[in-house]
């Protein structure tokens, strides 16, 4: 048998019948003592994770609290009301409020209201709140009412969109264009893009046609400028001036002057006065010259200058105005 000698004194036998076999010299009896070889294998170590106390906490307390908020009876959130703006209504300048109001059916702590994201002012009190919106001009707007109940409840939350339409009617004035003869008929005509709306003329309503016309006749030419005003359903308001050239003799447009001159005492002498006047009725003449003061000086109505009285250059004919007054008649 051949053996081979091993580190601390193990043998390997060489034999066949003691192939593999290791053994080592024993001390008792000098006899060797076989000993069979055995695998060795390593066991590895399975690391234990220690729970700390505050991953005790997160993986137990988090997680029951959670379950606790969700399943823990809550009171019912508060009913909120909100009157002012209806949800999609579309408003005019006119007509779009100026405040809203909110009612709550049990006190509130805690109230947010932003219109477009810009926040306003809430006048609150226990059941009830003001919310003043200002001025609002043309376009569209997101109203948001939010109730804070708390970290565990969740909001109340109210929201309305609305829209303000601040385009008046328009206004086309299609006469009367060119001067017109004072003593004539005359019409004012007016076109508008909005059919809708409710017009006057002078504080006179008039009919607007499907096509937006309408119109407004009158026996001569008013004294004073002529006021169109348009008011669309929305309220939105248009007002335009009409100002009525007259076409005077000798002016653009009106014939040439035809006229006669009277002295101060004319107009009080009916013998020189009436056929003035049976001149102006049958058309012959547009224009009547009077003297109001003489040359040497003398003034034939009650005039406004202080001195013209103070020196007695005064001796008071007609009034003035009612002179005018009947001419223009």
């Amino acid at each position: 048998m051949l053996s081979v000698e091993l580190p601390n004194g193990w043998r390997r036998a060489a034999s066949e019948q003691e192939s593999g076999v290791l053994y080592r010299s024993g001390a008792i009896m000098g006899a060797p003592t076989a000993t069979p070889s055995r695998p060795v294998t390593r066991r590895r170590r399975r690391r234990r994770l220690r729970v700390t106390r505050r991953g005790w906490m997160v993986f137990t307390v988090g997680p029951a609290l959670a379950l606790a908020a969700v399943i823990w009876p809550q009171p019912a959130p508060p009913e909120v009301s909100l009157t002012g703006v209806d949800d999609g209504e579309v408003y005019g300048v006119g007509t779009v409020p100026t405040d809203l109001t909110l009612s709550f059916d049990r006190p509130v702590e805690a109230v947010r209201v932003t219109l477009n994201g810009r926040a306003l002012t809430v006048e609150a009190t226990d059941r009830d709140a003001l919310v003043p919106l200002g001025d609002l001009g043309g376009g569209d707007y997101s109203l948001t009412v939010e109730v804070d109940r708390g970290s565990l409840a969740p909001t109340v939350r109210l929201e309305r969109t609305f829209s303000v339409d601040a385009t008046p009617p328009s206004v086309e004035i299609l006469e009367p264009v060119d001067p017109v003869p004072p003593i004539d008929p005359m019409v004012v005509r007016v076109a508008t893009d909005d059919p809708s709306a409710a017009a006057t003329i002078n504080g006179v309503a008039v009919t607007v046609d499907e096509d937006g016309m309408f119109s407004q006749s009158f026996e001569r030419p008013p004294g004073a400028p002529i006021v169109v005003r348009l008011t669309d359903p929305l309220g939105n308001v248009t007002e335009s001036t009409v100002v009525v050239v007259l076409a005077l003799p000798g002016s653009e447009g009106g014939p040439p002057i035809r006229g006669v001159h009277a002295s101060g005492y004319t107009w009080t002498t009916p013998v020189l006065k009436d056929p003035i006047m049976e001149m102006i009725a049958a058309g012959l003449i547009n224009t009547v010259e009077i003297d109001l003061k003489e040359e040497a000086g003398e003034i034939w109505y009650d005039t406004e200058v202080p001195l013209a009285h103070t020196i007695g250059a005064v001796t008071e004919l007609w009034d003035l105005g009612e002179v005018v007054d009947e001419l223009h008649a």
